[in-house]
């Protein structure tokens, strides 16, 4: 007599879509109160969009796009016919490399210690 075999049970668990949730309504929740904090004198930024970046993934759409936003802003800045313009775009493209080369290694830094602390 021949024992059917037993059906699949996927190795993720149940709790593997929870999780995926989780993670992207905080993340969200961590970038919104970072946005407020660049454009409230009260909060510091980066505490919170550094671990949103990580929660929600730098493949996110809603960061590609915010990200996109940001770089096509500073190069209609940068492209001005007024020369004052012209100027600040210049000084926030420099602001925005120096505040990448800083963040982005932390960016990297967080991602190891979280990928350490669920594996």
């Amino acid at each position: 007599m021949m024992v059917a075999p037993r059906p699949a049970v996927p190795a993720a668990g149940w709790w593997r879509p929870l999780l995926v949730l989780g993670r992207r309504i905080v993340g969200t929740i961590l970038l919104i109160i970072g946005i407020l904090g660049w454009l409230l004198p009260i909060l510091p930024g980066w505490p919170f969009v550094i671990p949103a970046i990580v929660l929600l993934g730098r493949r996110d759409p809603l960061l590609r796009r915010m990200h996109l936003v940001l770089r096509h802003g500073l190069r209609l800045l940068r492209r001005a016919r007024q020369p004052r313009v012209r100027r600040l775009g210049l000084r926030l493209l420099d602001a925005y490399r120096r505040a990448r080369a800083t963040v982005v290694p932390a960016i990297d830094a967080t991602e190891r210690a979280l990928a350490r602390f669920l594996v």
